[in-house]
Parts: C-alpha cells; sequence; structure tokens
C-alpha cells in the first residue's frame, strides 16, 4: 500500500485502512487459478511440472510489486506467458525491450511459471518459460543476450552459466530504488528473474538464485 498526500499523512488512518486490508484478505476465500479446463488460453498439462521446478521461497511464496494481474504463484498459457515477461522487463529501455520481445516471439512461448520471493531488503520474481519445441532458430541464448546494450550496465556473471545474463537498467536521478533483470537458458526453459529493492541492490542475490534454478532445471529435465 501506497500513500500520498500534499501534506503530512496521518499514520492512524494509513494503519487503520491496512488493517482493514489485511482483515478483507484473511476472510476472502482462496483464489483458484485464472485458467479453467476450458479456456483455450490457459496452460498445457506440463505447466504444473514446470512449476514444481522453481526453487522453492522460504516461508512460502508472495506476490510481486504489482500485484493483481499476474503476480501470483501460478502458471499461464502462451499469450499470458509472452505478456507477463514483458511486464517482467519494463524497467529495461525500448530498445533492449524490443529485441528481447522480437526474440521471444521468435522462439515461441509455450507455457510458464512464475515465483515471487519475497525478502527483507528485495524482492525477487522468477518465470520459467518453456520455449516452443520447434520454433525457428536454435540458438535461445539470443534472449538473455537482448537484455544487454544501450542504457544498461552489466550485472554480475554466472561462471557455471556463461549465456545467462544479468543487467542494471540505467535511471539518473530515479527514486532510491533499484532493479536487475538476468535471463538464463537451458533445456529448452528459459529463466527470466528480476529484482527489486533499494539503491544499493545487492545483485549477487539474484545472480546466485538465478544460477541454482538453472541447475535445478539441469538436474531435473526440460522440455517433455
Amino acid at each position: 500500500m501506497i500513500f500520498q498526500d500534499t501534506a503530512r499523512v496521518d499514520q492512524d488512518t494509513a494503519t487503520s485502512l491496512a488493517e482493514r486490508q489485511l482483515d478483507q484478505l484473511r476472510k476472502a476465500p482462496a483464489r483458484a487459478s485464472q485458467f479453467t479446463a476450458e479456456d483455450p488460453g490457459g496452460p498445457g498439462g506440463g505447466a504444473a511440472a514446470l512449476r514444481a521446478g522453481l526453487l522453492p521461497a522460504p516461508g512460502g511464496p508472495g506476490n510481486g510489486p504489482d500485484t493483481g494481474r499476474f503476480r501470483d504463484d501460478s502458471v499461464y498459457g502462451p499469450a499470458r506467458s509472452a505478456g507477463l515477461a514483458a511486464e517482467l522487463i519494463r524497467p529495461l529501455p525500448d530498445s533492449a525491450k524490443n529485441a528481447f520481445t522480437t526474440a521471444l516471439r521468435r522462439h515461441g512461448a509455450e507455457e510458464s511459471a512464475l515465483r515471487t520471493y519475497p525478502g527483507a531488503h528485495q524482492i525477487r520474481e522468477v518465470q520459467l518459460i518453456r520455449l516452443t519445441a520447434d520454433a525457428a532458430g536454435n540458438g535461445p541464448a539470443d534472449l538473455a543476450a537482448a537484455l544487454v546494450g544501450d542504457g544498461v550496465r552489466e550485472g554480475p556473471r554466472l561462471p557455471d552459466h556463461p549465456g545467462a545474463r544479468c543487467v542494471l537498467p540505467e535511471r539518473p536521478g530515479a527514486a532510491s530504488t533499484a532493479s536487475m533483470l538476468c535471463a538464463g537458458h537451458v533445456k529448452g526453459v528459459l529463466v527470466l528473474l528480476t529484482a527489486y529493492g533499494p539503491r544499493e541492490l545487492d545483485t549477487t542475490q539474484g545472480a546466485r538464485q538465478l544460477s541454482r534454478q538453472l541447475d535445478r532445471i539441469a538436474a531435473h529435465g526440460g522440455t517433455a
């Protein structure tokens, strides 16, 4: 919840509203998946296995910074998978976003799974995207390479995964928040990670998680 006003925000009012909202969420029934069996845009049967391939979230997964449309611990079909990826790379400059979107469209997003990892000092969101097996081109590494370009500086590298990339969007004069975007590919699955936190963002956390996630997929299998 974000409170803004032209004068000092009344703490009692903000606290009361937050408590009422939390009470409402506690009373609400658990929300089912956004897709039903009849929904042609829903994920296929392999999406559940894809979600099982996500690293566990200590204390349970949480919601991302833009909740409501995508940011739950769930699975998605082709259209929603591409739309979610576009949301996750939103902090990138337009040139990098366009290059990544074009590359993803060429390879094709069959289905995906998302998990949000809340923490004390940063939030990380990880999307596993199963790429279409018969997509044109055999070099999905271009998806990670598309993140690198003007308006970004390279983040930490992953020695065990040389094809993966992490970048930090350059946003001079922005508020005291920062973001890092990472991508890597293994066994027909693209791993997209976005980290949000303070300007002094600890980028090593996201890089380590990406490396562990790629290792997990490599060990347990990829595209069926």
